[in-house]
């Protein structure tokens, strides 16, 4: 039988080798109980050499590098630009004429738009000024725009807050399409701004069809605060390129996960 500093040391090893590992797995590979596999792991992270999460150990190294919430939306659009035209060519072929769609405030959304069929008629809810802005450079009298209202942030040019929510939870919209700073290895949705996270939860109770445009380096990532669990989303979309081992542990959660081809 190992000793507890020989089980940490393994712990150590395999969380740095996976970057994440679950407390069953640690139960097999160990061959101890889940209840000295719990111990070990509350403490290795009170000593600050893990992160501790549902169902597992995660490198805390990777986390701690993993939040850049203040990334400028210029240079966050150009991140992974190709997978996330992917996702939304993709995500405008759900979008049927006469609908009424919510998109968010990220620069993975901002894409969708140029990819909708001109001559749909549609309403489009957003709390988004600067997707208000592309809409109307698009030039399609045809599509009505809602904009949700509330306290304007001049750093996101987005909206927020009670008046934002409120006038939200005014609308059932057939669809909605968001995005996240990531899927952490616990499968929760976080975000890395505080304003966006009322509207997005609420969006989950107003709309039956809540797709979370996620490309591959949203897989395994921390945000600054949750959204939701990954599984209360309707459909998560990503690339082939994401993590595979990551994924079936989403769909073993529940999720729907649709995954984009390279082609579009």
């Amino acid at each position: 039988m190992l000793s507890s500093a020989e089980r940490y040391r393994k712990i150590l090893d395999l969380v740095t080798e996976h970057d994440y590992i679950s407390a069953n797995e640690l139960v097999e590979r160990l061959e101890v109980s889940r209840e000295t596999i719990r111990r070990d792991l509350n403490t290795l992270a009170q000593q600050g050499l893990i992160e501790k999460t549902h169902g597992g150990a995660a490198n805390i190294e990777r986390s701690l590098h993993s939040f850049d919430v203040d990334t400028p939306f210029d240079q966050r659009s150009h991140e992974n630009r190709e997978e996330k035209e992917r996702l939304c060519f993709y995500a405008a072929q759900q979008i049927r004429d006469q609908d009424c769609i919510f998109l968010d405030n990220s620069s993975t959304v901002s894409f969708l738009p140029q990819y909708i069929p001109e001559e749909y008629s549609l309403t489009i809810i957003t709390y988004s000024f600067r997707l208000l802005m592309s809409l109307a450079a698009l030039n399609r009298p045809n599509w009505k725009f809602i904009c949700l209202g509330g306290d304007f942030n001049p750093t996101s040019y987005c909206t927020g807050n009670y008046l934002a929510k409120d006038n939200l939870a005014k609308f059932h919209p057939t669809a909605a399409f968001i995005s996240c700073h990531g899927i952490d290895r616990s499968l929760q949705v976080s975000d890395g701004y505080a304003g966006n996270i009322e509207i997005k939860s609420l969006l989950l109770s107003q709309c039956s069809n809540v797709y979370l445009l996620a490309d591959s380096s949203k897989m395994g990532r921390n945000g600054m605060i949750t959204i939701a669990p990954a599984e209360e989303f309707t459909h998560i979309l990503t690339t082939e390129h994401a993590d595979p081992a990551f994924l079936k542990r989403l769909t073993d959660a529940g999720c729907d996960i649709q995954k984009v081809s390279d082609s579009k």
